[in-house]
């Protein structure tokens, strides 16, 4: 009664679970990742996320990767603002 009913093969389990869940970053990854440059003003990268549902951002200076900046790290910034 202890015996193990597979509704699946384990190897086709395995090949799902793969799919879904993937193993490497390339396989996940955006190729065309949203960017905006360093200098431009918070609303532009407000409008950027909102418009484009994109979050996080990638910001670049000199076509090269600055940082990245994600929803949380607006509302942290609005929080500081808000307690000085």
């Amino acid at each position: 009664m202890s015996a193990t009913i597979y509704l699946e093969s384990p190897a086709h389990i395995k090949e799902r679970m793969h799919h879904m869940l993937g193993l490497t970053a390339r396989e996940i990854m955006s190729e065309k990742p949203m960017t905006i440059m360093a200098d431009a003003s918070i609303e532009d990268l407000a409008e950027l996320m909102v418009g484009r549902r994109a979050n996080p951002i990638t910001v670049v200076e000199n076509g090269r990767l600055a940082g990245i900046v994600s929803r949380s790290d607006i509302v942290r910034w609005m929080a500081r603002g808000a307690a000085e």
